[in-house]
């Protein structure tokens, strides 16, 4: 399980993947994936620990609303 994040691109739809296992033996918290629609064609860009410090996930989804109890 995990949360998502899409965004659009150009013509391409981009996957982030926030995991909520990560780290060893299991693959790093985030992982990108895109898709092309006039193509057809996914492409898998791969897992990172860390966002890019050009990057910002909303704080509202940061916050307590992403943990009900």
């Amino acid at each position: 399980m995990g949360m998502g994040f899409v965004a659009e691109f150009s013509n391409e739809v981009l996957f982030l993947i926030d995991r909520d296992w990560f780290g060893w033996p299991d693959p790093p918290r985030w992982g990108l994936a895109s898709f092309d629609p006039a193509n057809g064609k996914w492409n898998l860009w791969g897992n990172f620990s860390d966002l890019p410090s050009a990057w910002t996930v909303p704080a509202a989804l940061d916050g307590p609303e992403r943990n009900p109890t």
